[in-house]
């Protein structure tokens, strides 16, 4: 399965997961704050799921 980045700091880049289905994730890059992207859409027929940016309140650590 391939997973499509639209927006947030991981927009454009495409990532292979494994064959299960995909609901969602926390992703950082480098040192940047963590940022939850959910899929929004599947294609079964080309096994390609879009994710996008879901807008959270900060988290406190």
């Amino acid at each position: 399965m391939t997973i499509r980045f639209i927006g947030g700091p991981l927009a454009g880049i495409e990532r292979e997961t494994a064959d299960t289905a995909w609901a969602g994730g926390w992703f950082t890059v480098g040192g940047a704050d963590w940022t939850l992207y959910v899929a929004t859409h599947r294609d079964p027929a080309a096994d390609i799921v879009l994710a996008e940016v879901r807008t959270t309140a900060p988290r406190h650590r």
